[in-house]
């Protein structure tokens, strides 16, 4: 796992040879008080063939860290199927669309939403 952080959110890199699901996230964990007040992006997208379950595996960070921290966390998968998204984790398909979700859940904190 790779990772970058800039002036308004983390970002982190699946790569290959990372290890995958309960694993991956656990390493992310391990590290959770170095970012956990930062915006987070989660960039999965060269995980070869991403299914839902590979998303849900972080369904438990992603709560927390909306909830206790009002910080997003946004799941960067690249072109996948519609089918393979769960509805409550943001997932994305380019950095872009990852940035705009970040200041979009700022501004609807700002305003208490």
């Amino acid at each position: 796992m790779r990772s970058e952080n800039h002036t308004t959110y983390m970002l982190f890199f699946y790569e290959e040879g990372d290890p995958k699901d309960i694993d991956f996230r656990n390493l992310m964990k391990s590290s959770y008080h170095e970012w956990s007040n930062m915006n987070v992006i989660l960039d999965i997208s060269v995980m070869a063939r991403i299914n839902k379950s590979d998303i849900l595996e972080f369904q438990e960070l992603v709560s927390i860290h909306k909830t206790e921290n009002q910080k997003s966390f946004v799941i960067l998968t690249g072109a996948i199927s519609i089918n393979n998204l769960p509805e409550h984790i943001l997932t994305v398909p380019s950095m872009s669309e990852a940035l705009d979700a970040i200041e979009i859940e700022e501004i609807e904190r700002d305003l208490g939403y």
